[in-house]
């Protein structure tokens, strides 16, 4: 007779409820099964070009992947949208396509939902997951993906679920710009100066210039020229800063400009071309550069190194010094003439100092 062994009941029990969870999770994704519970998107509003009864927008952000949005069917372009309420830096995005995926599009991110950047694009999609990885540079409020060629003609385009990922961005503003002033008016431009805005996460500004309510130029420090302006016109600028995150500071106080005739539009000397070392050393290189040409006289050339004003110097060559030994900078450099024409700065040119 064979000895038959008594199973416990308790581990009965404890093998059949395993098995049923397995088989429960086989047969539907619950709530939260499969995704990051990292994802910033989970609960958050949507909005579509389109979506079909039972299959509404809003079912592509609510943490289930056995739901899904669908779209219009033989409909392109199509497009769904999530926004995410606050502006974030957004380190990446995770798209759960269904069945009826996208074969071409695109990642686009926006502050507004109307002015839209494209973050990423895929041409030659063909199903399941899509991923998209970012350095957290690009901050905005609303995601949307942007479908152009459905996966099969004969259908739409439909996702399980949008994980979103990122940190909240910044939204301390500038403070404004000071003492905005104006010098140097001819027929078509006019240099700016002005006090430096703080911030309160110490990063680099940028500094928008307006004419009213438009937007001429950006600059990067507290001073820039200003150019393509219309002779005998009047304008009223002032200048706002904007932070890492695009927090807006209130605007600078205006001032009014009114440009010299067409006879005063200015002639700038040629560009500065052919710069080139001629001497370098461990903490010091010398540059030299073709002489600019101009209708009445060149006065000056101002030196830049890796992007900062260095020197003033009349004739074309410079020496720096007082540099770090075996590093690389960038060298450009901009002419002036007698009128306070400036011509448009060279191409950055490398040089490199020997090792210490």
């Amino acid at each position: 007779m064979t000895a038959r062994t008594r199973v416990p009941a308790t581990l009965i029990v404890a093998v059949t409820l395993a098995v049923s969870v397995l088989t429960a999770t086989a047969a539907s994704a619950e709530p939260g099964i499969g995704l990051d519970p990292r994802s910033i998107s989970k609960g958050k509003p949507t909005l579509a070009s389109s979506q079909r009864t039972g299959h509404a927008s809003n079912l592509s952000t609510d943490n289930d992947l056995a739901t899904r949005w669908e779209s219009t069917k033989k409909v392109d372009p199509q497009w769904i949208t999530v926004d995410l309420l606050v502006r974030y830096h957004i380190l990446g995005a995770k798209v759960h396509w269904a069945a009826d995926c996208a074969k071409a599009f695109r990642y686009e991110l926006s502050n507004d939902a109307v002015t839209w950047t494209t973050l990423g694009t895929r041409t030659d999609f063909t199903g399941g997951d899509s991923y998209l990885l970012l350095n957290g540079r690009s901050v905005g409020r609303y995601l949307r993906i942007f479908g152009t060629k459905r996966c099969h003609s004969s259908r739409g385009y439909a996702i399980n679920e949008i994980e979103v990922f990122g940190s909240v961005a910044d939204t301390v503003p500038p403070t404004a710009p000071g003492d905005l002033r104006a010098s140097g008016i001819n027929g078509t431009s006019v240099s700016l100066i002005w006090t430096r805005s703080t911030d309160n996460l110490r990063t680099g500004l940028a500094y928008d210039i307006y004419a009213g309510t438009t937007r001429l130029k950006t600059a990067g420090g507290s001073a820039t020229m200003v150019t393509g302006l219309t002779p005998a016109t009047d304008y009223l600028l002032s200048v706002v800063a904007r932070d890492y995150d695009g927090n807006l500071s209130p605007p600078s106080n205006t001032v009014a400009v009114h440009t010299g005739p067409v006879s005063d539009v200015p002639s700038p000397p040629s560009a500065v071309v052919n710069v080139r070392p001629v001497a370098i050393s461990t903490t010091c290189f010398t540059v030299i550069w073709d002489p600019s040409t101009d209708n009445t006289a060149v006065a000056r050339y101002d030196v830049y190194v890796s992007g900062q004003p260095i020197q003033s110097v009349p004739t074309a060559t410079a020496e720096t010094c007082g540099l770090t030994p075996n590093t690389t900078y960038g060298v450009a450099v901009t002419a002036w003439d007698t009128d306070g024409n400036v011509a448009e700065a060279t191409s950055t040119r490398s040089v490199a100092t020997l090792p210490g």
